[in-house]
């Protein structure tokens, strides 16, 4: 991939997440919520949020966003430009104590030592953003370092509490968010997404059999709900199906099962744009919708869901 590629991307989260942190913190900004110093506030969780998720890019955009609010107030910019640092600083530190810690994972939050982990992070950037607003020269806040230390730290702590940690849970469990890890920390630890299992389909109704026998297979050796197996069977046997009616007689479909606290599929082939989760019903009954009622099951046994389409090759992302 060449730098340009991957500068695109990049640009486009650090937009996303300062567009999301302008809309949350100018509200509360301009309200003056509980008379305190306008670095205090709920957005104080963003930059967390958005470091633990997207690594310093992420943070980066949280204090652009934060930067972007002050401007419209009309705060001072000695201020703004403190703030806009603090939040910087704070996202980053969680993204860099969560991966020096020794976890095995990428960021999540479902487990006690994760939630543990998390707290630290939360403690480590808070300190660190009051630090950053206490020991700025210059700020035009009527009150001291101390105060100042304190608004932004118990602020940041309390905020990504009340909210940051379950925005973390659902954006990770229930919207699958793959949150960035450094690459140092990946050639750690290379099994931190392991595959259990991979295999390539073809249009054949052996390679669909041999996929259903795979997935029982893998459903017993590591004890999965039979819910929860049926669900996963269901959905990659509607799509592979469905998928392969419009890929010509030499396409492929590669499967990727990963088994963890939830269930997660992925499917790739190569080809035009297409997204069989968009299918509608048609106008004829049962029998002209036969392959819509398919994915309708699989929309509803699915609780994430997601197609994409990115140089040539399509992608579908599913959590049961």
């Amino acid at each position: 991939m060449s730098r340009q590629n991957d500068i695109a991307p990049m640009m486009r989260l650090i937009g996303g997440t300062a567009f999301a942190a302008l809309l949350f913190d100018l509200p509360f900004r301009l309200i003056a919520l509980l008379g305190l110093i306008p670095a205090a506030g709920p957005k104080n969780m963003l930059p967390i949020l958005f470091g633990l998720l997207y690594g310093p890019a992420g943070a980066a955009g949280a204090g652009l966003g934060m930067l972007l609010a002050g401007m419209i107030a009309q705060e001072s910019l000695v201020e703004i430009l403190v703030e806009g640092l603090a939040a910087v600083v704070s996202g980053a530190v969680a993204h860099a104590v969560w991966y020096l810690l020794p976890v095995r994972t990428r960021m999540r939050c479902k487990t006690g030592r994760d939630v543990f982990t998390v707290l630290l992070c939360i403690i480590a950037a808070a300190l660190a953003a009051a630090l950053v607003v206490a020991g700025a020269p210059g700020l035009l806040w009527e009150t001291d370092a101390v105060s100042r230390a304190a608004q932004i730290g118990g602020s940041t702590v309390a905020w990504s509490i009340l909210l940051g940690i379950p925005c973390l849970i659902t954006a990770t469990s229930m919207f699958g968010i793959v949150p960035a890890a450094p690459k140092w920390w990946l050639t750690r630890h290379a099994d931190c997404d392991a595959v259990d299992l991979e295999q390539t389909v073809i249009n054949t109704p052996e390679s669909i059999a041999e996929m259903s026998d795979a997935i029982d297979m893998l459903a017993l050796t590591r004890g999965i709900d039979p819910k929860q197996s049926y669900a996963m069977m269901g959905c990659v046997e509607e799509l592979n199906c469905l998928i392969l009616q419009h890929l010509p007689e030499s396409g492929m479909i590669r499967v990727q099962l990963m088994v963890s606290d939830s269930l997660v599929m992925r499917l790739r082939y190569e080809g035009e744009r297409y997204n069989p989760l968009v299918i509608r019903l048609q106008p004829g009954g049962a029998l002209a919708n036969m392959d819509t009622m398919g994915i309708l099951l699989v929309r509803e046994m699915a609780v994430y869901a997601k197609h994409s389409y990115h140089q040539g090759e399509n992608e579908i992302r599913i959590i049961v």
